[in-house]
């Protein structure tokens, strides 16, 4: 019962921090041209992979944002469909770290910048992961809400 609560708070605080990062972002993703072939440009396959990721950190706040708040209203009011909205939103979350490692074997390899951008990058990686995981974990099991939907009902 309290890991459900924990998990519809980090649903709901999620949300908001997504919601903020959404708005944060948006002038970075209206700028940013996305590379097109010049004949300085030569798309390399890590080059790819680089955009690719810059791309999905930049896409997917707006996504993670109206999915963890659709899973923290379903999970808070007991809908049916709370359990698939809590794993559609870890699964974005496991999604939403692999940006950071990719991230983070670029600035190693290349040298871009020191130790506590490394700690930084690989701590959010990290704990984006994690959070994917446990969410994935606890959801997986198919009586995870019938259990918490007894309890509260009788409490």
């Amino acid at each position: 019962m309290t890991e459900l609560k924990v998990l519809r708070l980090c649903f709901m605080y999620a949300a908001f921090i997504f919601g903020m990062l959404s708005f944060a972002v948006l002038p970075a993703f209206i700028r940013t041209p996305f590379p097109h072939a010049t004949p300085y440009f030569h798309l390399d396959p890590l080059g790819a992979l680089l955009i690719a990721m810059r791309e999905l950190i930049l896409m997917l706040p707006p996504a993670l944002a109206i999915v963890s708040a659709c899973a923290w209203w379903t999970l808070k009011k007991g809908r049916a469909s709370s359990r698939r909205w809590a794993m559609a939103a870890s699964s974005l979350f496991l999604i939403y770290s692999l940006p950071f490692f990719v991230a983070l074997i670029a600035i190693v390899e290349f040298s871009l910048a020191g130790a506590f951008a490394i700690a930084g990058v690989f701590v959010s990686g990290v704990f984006f992961s994690a959070f994917g995981v446990m969410g994935l974990a606890y959801f997986s099991r198919y009586q995870a809400l019938a259990t918490a939907a007894v309890a509260l009902r009788h409490s």
